[in-house]
Formats: structure tokens, C-alpha cells, sequence
């Protein structure tokens, strides 16, 4: 199943252990999440990923642990890095439109 972004399912689980190391540029979190959260098949995909990734670390550690909370946590901090990237760039663009700006009304100040 394809997502709004075009993702292929392949492409998707490529890319699963990537994020799930935490590899991935901000770019290809967006991608994949889009993918995710439209295809039932590859979430499942990255849960199973997930859950045995994170379950034979807590094993080796000897510690408790609810993995499907730690999954949940992981993609919510997804989701949050997404939004900052977002934000930032939109603050960097707003900035950059004010020195714009400025420097026009400096110019025609300047011309008059």
C-alpha cells in the first residue's frame, strides 16, 4: 500500500531499522511516518521490528519493561521531531521574509 508520500512498502522496511536506531535524517522520519501511519501492514512491521529490537536489549539488561509503551513513546518522539524540524524551518523562512523586508524599506528610504 502506498502512502500520501509515495513510500513504497519496500522502501518503508528498509528503512525500519534505521529508525529504529535512531539513524535517520529528519526527512526520512517524515517519509516513513507519513508511510506508517497510512499502512496498517508496515506499522505492524515496524512494531514486530521494534519489539524484538528493544525486548533482547531489556532481556541482556535484566530489566522490566512494556515494549508496546516504549513503541508508542518512540513514534510520539517521531512525531515531535517532526513537528520542531517543521517549526524551525517556518521560523527561519518568517525571519529571513522580515530581512527582506527591511532591507526594501531601508532602500526606499534611502532612494527618497
Amino acid at each position: 500500500m502506498k502512502s500520501k508520500s509515495d513510500m513504497t512498502c519496500q522502501n518503508a522496511a528498509r528503512m525500519i531499522p534505521d529508525f529504529i536506531e535512531d539513524k535517520l535524517e529528519i526527512q526520512e522520519i517524515e517519509e516513513l511516518m507519513k508511510h506508517i501511519d497510512h499502512c496498517g501492514s508496515c506499522k505492524e512491521e515496524l512494531s514486530i521490528q521494534f519489539l524484538i529490537h528493544a525486548g533482547l536489549i531489556e532481556l541482556e539488561d535484566g530489566k522490566s519493561f512494556n515494549l508496546q509503551s516504549e513503541l508508542d513513546e518512540t513514534l510520539e518522539n517521531a512525531h515531535r521531531k517532526i513537528k520542531m524540524h517543521h517549526f524551525i524551518r517556518e521560523s527561519i523562512i518568517f525571519v529571513e521574509v522580515i530581512g527582506i523586508i527591511a532591507l526594501l524599506v531601508v532602500s526606499i528610504l534611502l532612494i527618497r
